[in-house]
């Protein structure tokens, strides 16, 4: 019988920043409000899908 693997440390995700507008139009409704009023601030960004490696300043 092999041996058990041993378990490895994974590094936790920090905090989503980009958004991807098709990722924005399949939200819920409460949760799109909250993510535009971050974008709306500042805190997050939208990637720009015309250029598809730059994001959209506000």
């Amino acid at each position: 019988m092999p041996r058990p693997k041993a378990k490895t440390e994974h590094a936790c995700l920090g905090e989503k920043d980009i958004w991807h507008p098709y990722e924005l139009q399949s939200m819920k409704t409460w949760k799109f409000i909250k993510i535009v009023n971050k974008i709306l601030k500042g805190d997050y960004s939208v990637l720009d899908t015309s250029h598809c490696a730059t994001t959209i300043e506000i």
